[in-house]
């Protein structure tokens, strides 16, 4: 049946006039073959199909002598689009025809198809991946439930100079008495020695935690259970948990894994869980084991960590500060004099690295509406060489919502095509984001594309390119006049309106190049100026080795002391140090600490927060063997002396 029914209709084509056929033969037989088909499945068969051909064949005819005559005569088009006016005899009908038209419209200029689907994957990668690293690095670090609640929490000692974690008094303190905190725990960075059923002993990245870490965040365990009060008490069996990534890439996700031992250390652990990956208090930290922390003992003065709050609901960091503050310092006289302060969750990151990706997600904004206003423009064009085919559609009984429908099929089919480009390219672009990213940034991964904010900002972004790159062509539906499509068709020139559109949407676009370009430039001479100054040290040629001395081993500063003494000896004696140092806190790393001591007999004004600078102790060659110049003597305060500044 289809076969006969193509043949009549290739019959009926005969009509239209050859460059009519040439061009757009093809779709008048596919949408003369899809009418006839809806004919014959509401008429139920040959009734159907029957009356279908009639108005078909009346239609086609009655086109036909018009396309004939749109070059001659506009009047016999106006009385024929008055005549054909709401018979809703449209030949298009349905979202499935709509994208059935489209892939044929789409095919036959698949350069075209192709440059715009590039360009708009070009814009919605650069933007995505962008915003999804602005999103885990600033907007959502803490990527667990109320993590925007979560909150660092200090001593800072304004007459010393230093800002250092609290210690245990403080912590029982806070916990006992604080109404702005739902939750004060403990968070320590460490390196475990392991060793897994008779294998060779590694050191992985991990971390103790006190007991309520994971149930402040209200998370689960993706397997077995966390941490409990029994797990911190004095002689209580060594138990860990596996993180999901290592648990996955190292365990191949083996859920047998939880209830067996491995050797941590000295001791022999009880595996009890797996941490969620996605929960990590710290933004610098990525470890692949966690410990439970003794719940009498959780701080240690010789040990850095992080003390982690969960602010109430409704109140914000000035409250709980002002309160910590007023809850004084603990009786204990083991407790360190200062004054508690709050911090935010990207405290330890630069404001600088935190401003570049804001100006790089704004760039990325701007480049996306370049592409945009690009492919609005290409279909703009490519709408006007189809002005023949708009005016036979519009003559078959396609209204101008009809025709606008096809408009948006094609936009989305296109934008689905620059979702694809866009998603590889922005594999790629993660990539190498996480290569550049310096060492004191949190730690990123492939995820930052796939969660549920950049999943939206991306699906908003494409809207929106649909959005534009539907209404910019569809400007040539402004007019409902048959005869004039046809008559721009034939002639393929460019409509007043139309030249005079693209002119705007070009201007538009070279002023977001030149801002954006100009914005590159600027950045790029920045760069190239920062880099051309020299730091006052070498950092080239530097090693960085962080140690953290424990206070059971090393009780006493004497024994410390020896162990630095001991070590900084067998460094300098490896081949090709040329010298050794140590400093509490490099001044080239981010830090709590922002001040300056502040001398006894100081009369001056009082100093803001933004002109203090990183300090720390350290030894009296530091400079020397940084490759620093000081003006003035260095040397090392002995007894009664005081300390040199």
């Amino acid at each position: 049946m289809d076969s006969l029914l193509r043949q009549a209709i290739r019959l009926l084509l005969l009509a239209y006039p050859r460059d009519f056929r040439q061009e757009w033969g093809a779709a008048y037989v596919e949408d003369a073959l899809a009418l006839l088909r809806r004919c014959r499945v509401r008429g139920g068969g040959l009734v159907g199909t029957g009356r279908g051909i009639l108005l078909l064949t009346y239609d086609t005819l009655r086109g036909a002598i018009l396309a004939r005559r749109a070059h001659r005569d506009a009047g016999g088009a106006v009385a024929f689009e008055a005549s054909i006016r709401g018979r809703g005899t449209t030949m298009m009908r349905g979202w499935g025809e709509d994208l059935r038209i489209g892939l044929r419209s789409l095919a036959r200029r698949p350069l075209l198809a192709l440059t715009v689907a590039m360009t708009m994957g070009l814009g919605l990668a650069a933007n995505t991946t962008i915003f999804g690293v602005l999103d885990r690095v600033v907007l959502t670090p803490m990527r667990f439930e109320a993590g925007d609640r979560v909150v660092f929490l200090a001593i800072r000692d304004a007459t010393q100079g230093w800002q250092f974690a609290p210690s245990q008094q403080h912590l029982d303190l806070w916990r006992e008495r604080s109404r702005t905190l739902d939750a004060v725990e403990v968070f320590r960075p460490a390196t475990f020695r392991v060793a897994r059923d008779g294998a060779a002993e590694e050191r992985v990245e991990a971390a103790s935690v006190s007991v309520g870490l994971l149930p402040m965040t209200s998370e689960s365990p993706v397997l077995g259970r966390a941490f409990v009060d029994d797990d911190a008490t004095a002689g209580a069996p060594a138990v860990v948990m596996l993180d999901e990534s290592w648990w996955r890439s190292e365990f191949g996700a083996d859920p047998d894994v939880v209830g067996t031992t491995m050797r941590v250390g000295d001791e022999v652990a009880v595996i009890i869980g797996i941490w969620p990956e996605h929960v990590r208090p710290s933004l610098q930290h990525d470890p692949a084991l966690w410990s439970v922390l003794p719940r009498t003992a959780e701080l240690e003065r010789t040990v850095w960590s992080t003390v982690v709050g969960l602010r109430a609901s409704g109140v914000d960091d000035t409250e709980v500060a002002a309160e910590l503050v007023a809850l004084g310092t603990p009786e204990d006289a083991d407790a360190p004099a200062g004054e508690a302060t709050v911090e935010p969750v990207t405290a330890f990151l630069s404001a600088t690295f935190i401003e570049s990706i804001w100006i790089l997600f704004w760039g990325t904004l701007l480049l996306g509406g370049v592409a945009a206003l690009n492919a609005a423009n290409l279909l703009l064009e490519r709408s006007d060489a189809r002005a023949g085919e708009l005016g036979v559609r519009a003559a078959l009984g396609g209204s101008g919502r009809r025709l606008l429908r096809l408009f948006a099929t094609e936009a989305l089919l296109l934008s689905l095509g620059g979702l694809l480009v866009g998603a590889l390219l922005s594999v790629m672009a993660v990539s190498v984001l996480i290569e550049l990213m310096p060492s004191d940034v949190p730690v990123l991964d492939g995820n930052v594309l796939v969660t549920g904010r950049v999943l939206a900002w991306g699906a908003a972004l494409t809207l929106t390119l649909v959005a534009v790159c539907t209404l910019v062509p569809a400007t040539r539906l402004r007019r409902s006049d048959i005869h004039a499509l046809l008559t721009e068709g034939a002639g393929r020139g460019l409509s007043r309106g139309t030249s005079k559109l693209r002119s705007t949407l070009v201007a538009a676009q070279v002023a977001l190049a030149v801002l954006l370009v100009t914005g590159a430039s600027l950045t790029f001479r920045s760069w190239r100026s920062l880099t051309a100054v020299d730091p006052g040290y070498r950092i080239s040629e530097m090693v960085l080795v962080g140690l953290s001395l424990p206070e059971a081993r090393y009780p006493t500063p004497d024994d410390r002391a020896a162990f630095w003494s001991s070590a900084i000896e067998r460094l300098e004696g490896l081949p090709g140090v040329e010298g050794v140092t140590s400093m509490g806190n490099p001044f080239f790393r981010s830090s709590f600490a922002r001040r300056i001591p502040v001398p006894a007999d100081w009369e001056g004004a009082p100093l803001e927060d933004s002109e203090f600078a990183t300090t720390d102790f350290g030894l009296a060659n530091h400079f020397e063997v940084l490759g620093t110049p000081v003006r003035g003597a260095v040397r090392p305060g002995g007894d009664g002396e005081r300390t040199v500044v």
